[in-house]
């Protein structure tokens, strides 16, 4: 039956039959306000991804792979938190020289200070309104050696940039290409240093500079790929690379949260889009780490000793993690596992309090 209207008429709000309670009829403003905070007045359900109720107050859709999001009803009355992660850049592509770190890929976020930082420095602090109806979600896949990351994506509303490439000594620019985060510079063997280009910003910072490097002769090591928490390290006068910049931690995110399927991220412990380390030749133990989120390790190859030499490593998938810089010098007795390495696939997380 309807509920009591109040004392004057201005406490008329509308009539409504509301499913899932025992009346229906006329409701007061604070009837109202009660349902709408219950989630019963507006209708709102949606689905898609990979979907879970942790506990927290929160139910997330994890996309590990592109897909679709759809409301339905209305649209949810507190807006989404939302995180989007583009796919890492692959280090860079293979030369006579230690190769920069691929970048990470660019880091989205909007929603209240638990997602976007306390000053909304990582992205807006006002939760994401998503349309009812059917909304493409876009991950980003991680590029090969010498190729950028793909874009990650809720549809139009939200973009992130795929990581850059770590810069080549040959088949590609010495610099690393522009990107969420950008990848570190390959050494150019002159006297010359190279320079990491700026991350991406749209408006909020994506991500982090690539590493330079010394630009001496002789020096052959790679700089690191950008973080979305960091730059790339620079690869000093010596023989020793960069390592990749720092991601992005993100507890609101963390793996235990998600969808058991994305328990592959746990040992990440909610950091995401870690720079690829440089690759280097002429050391023995001189490669870029990997930066935290994700981030792969560069090479090492060692031209007298093969068995000092060192595989470098993929961005982790569903991180955004830079791919790992190669290390070649061009020859026959080293494997081409010494060469680039890919960036790892992104991510796309959807959370709103149920």
């Amino acid at each position: 039956m309807p509920r009591f209207i109040g004392s004057k008429f201005g406490d008329f709000v509308g009539i409504q039959t509301v499913s899932g309670f025992c009346d229906s009829g006329v409701y007061n403003y604070n009837d109202q306000v009660f349902l709408n905070e219950a989630g019963a007045w507006q209708g709102f359900s949606a689905t898609g991804g990979l979907e879970s109720t942790p506990g927290n107050g929160y139910k997330y859709h994890t996309f590990l792979s592109s897909g679709s999001f759809v409301v339905s009803g209305t649209t949810h009355p507190t807006g989404m938190e939302v995180l989007v992660v583009a796919g890492g850049g692959g280090g860079g592509a293979c030369g006579a020289a230690g190769n920069g770190g691929g970048g990470g890929g660019g880091l989205r976020v909007q929603g209240g200070p638990s997602v976007a930082g306390p000053t909304g420095s990582h992205g807006p602090a006002t939760p994401l309104t998503i349309p009812v109806g059917s909304t493409t979600i876009t991950v980003g896949e991680g590029g090969a050696a010498g190729v950028n990351g793909g874009n990650s994506s809720i549809g139009s509303l939200l973009v992130g940039t795929g990581g850059g490439s770590g810069g080549g000594e040959g088949g590609s620019p010495y610099v690393g290409s522009p990107g969420g985060s950008s990848g570190g510079a390959s050494n150019t063997e002159s006297s010359a240093p190279t320079n990491g280009n700026a991350g991406g910003f749209s408006p909020f910072p994506e991500g982090n500079n690539g590493g330079a490097t010394a630009g001496s002769t002789g020096n052959e090591a790679g700089g690191g790929g950008g973080g979305a928490g960091g730059n790339g390290g620079n690869a000093p006068g010596d023989a020793n690379a960069g390592d990749g910049g720092a991601g992005l931690q993100l507890p609101a995110f963390n793996a235990p949260l998600l969808h058991p399927d994305a328990s592959p991220l746990a040992p990440l412990s909610g950091f995401f889009a870690g720079g690829g380390g440089g690759g280097t030749i002429r050391a023995s133990d001189g490669r870029g780490e990997g930066g935290s989120g994700g981030g792969g390790e560069g090479s090492n190859t060692n031209p007298t000793i093969t068995s000092l030499s060192q595989t470098g490593s993929d961005g982790k998938t569903n991180s955004g993690g830079g791919g790992g810089g190669g290390a070649i010098d061009g020859r026959p007795a080293l494997p081409s596992v010494y060469s680039s390495y890919s960036g790892g696939r992104g991510i796309v997380v959807i959370r709103y309090t149920v």
